[in-house]
């Protein structure tokens, strides 16, 4: 989580590039439940909070 919260200021296609060089690919995530990850960590206050 902590490599979201360090990059909440990039979008879903710019993030998941970073992602997937960070867990070699293994994640297998589409642009739209990146999105839609950091959407319910929003929703929780655990990113972009302010």
């Amino acid at each position: 989580m902590s490599l979201l919260i360090a990059h909440q200021g990039l979008s879903a296609a710019q993030l998941k590039p970073l992602l997937d060089e960070r867990f070699g690919g293994s994640l297998e995530l589409s642009v739209g439940s990146i999105e839609a990850i950091l959407i319910s960590l929003h929703g929780r206050g655990l990113i972009g909070a302010r």
